[in-house]
């Protein structure tokens, strides 16, 4: 395995306490920003409010369940076990059932919030909100089959030889969801303010989405290298996962706050909705706000003098002109003939 299980576990209870604090920090930032947008933000605290609390409650619940597990495994030692390895390597114990409860509610969550942004985004077309939907109830399922098989699975046997199958299939369907919806989102916003972006108007947009995802994504990957490899690195990347996805979600509101209302004229919604329509009027009001009229070429001087004073107009003048031209002809030629 390459690394002892008590030894992954608590490399793993540091991590997530790392991720947990700098997720802490960036949800008191997001509630601040939310909570003094006044009015304007009635909207956004309405949506994204709820859904912060109900991560963070969740990454919370996750991290104090690791600290109990520490204290069993290492101190404690649950009344029964003899050794830490030995209390990790039992998965159907209650507190670790528990534990790949709220890792499955919150990935859920986030590939939820994933999905709702992409569907919004791409003008609410069915077409790509029905599949997504059916790959994340088909994941969630997965997920929580693989709860149940781990609360099934005898004591000797290792996380890495039961209900494989179903572990597979829920970290490629998340990955799968994550790495469609983000890369439709960026394209579809490229697509439709390339000028903008080109002039830094929706840059800080596009990258707060890509880097989100790819951070995302990249934990799952880790997750699932190492639960093919065998190895103990899984345990500190499954943990790592639970408070991760509410450091994204708050980035993604954290940056597109800030560098939008930096450069921008006036406040812009921080919903990514909201901002691709604001941006998509924006555009609108500047490329029509001149449109085209007619030329109309009017003579000048006929408002400049009454009707029997007015001189007569360039084409007139030019017409008498050429009559006299030819009536000095018309004279020559007489002249010459007598």
């Amino acid at each position: 395995m390459g690394i002892a299980l008590d030894e992954a576990e608590i490399l793993a209870l540091f991590l997530e306490t790392l991720l947990y604090g700098i997720f802490l920090v960036l949800f008191c930032m997001t509630l601040l920003v939310l909570l003094l947008r006044g009015d304007s933000g009635k909207t956004q605290r309405r949506r994204l409010v709820p859904l912060g609390i109900v991560m963070m409650i969740l990454a919370t619940a996750h991290l104090i369940i690791d600290f109990v597990r520490a204290i069993q495994a290492f101190i404690a030692k649950d009344g029964r076990q003899t050794d830490a390895i030995a209390y990790y390597d039992a998965i159907s114990h209650p507190l670790h059932i528990v534990k790949a409860v709220l890792y499955v509610t919150q990935t859920t969550l986030g590939d939820a919030v994933v999905i709702w942004r992409c569907y919004a985004i791409l003008d609410q077309r069915l077409l790509v909100l029905i599949p997504n939907v059916v790959l994340l109830s088909v994941n969630a399922g997965a997920g929580y089959l693989v709860v149940w098989a781990l609360w099934k699975t005898p004591l000797g046997t290792t996380i890495f030889h039961s209900a494989s199958p179903w572990i597979m299939t829920f970290f490629t369907l998340t990955m799968c969801i994550n790495i469609t919806c983000t890369t439709a989102i960026a394209w579809r916003i490229y697509r439709a303010t390339s000028p903008l972006i080109k002039q830094m108007r929706l840059k800080p947009v596009l990258l707060a989405i890509v880097e989100s995802g790819a951070l995302y994504a990249s934990s799952v990957l880790a997750l699932m290298i190492t639960y093919a490899s065998g190895s103990g690195g899984l345990y500190p990347a499954f943990d790592v996962v639970t408070p991760l996805v509410g450091i994204t979600f708050c980035l993604i509101v954290l940056q597109i706050q800030f560098h939008l209302t930096s450069n921008a004229n006036g406040p812009i919604d921080i919903n990514t909705v909201s901002i691709f329509r604001s941006v998509k009027q924006h555009e609108e009001e500047h490329t029509f706000a001149y449109p085209m009229q007619p030329l109309a070429v009017q003579d000048c001087e006929q408002n400049r003098y009454p009707d029997e004073h007015r001189p007569p107009s360039y084409v007139q003048r030019a017409n008498n002109a050429k009559q006299d031209d030819n009536e000095y002809a018309t004279l020559d030629e007489e002249s010459i003939t007598h």
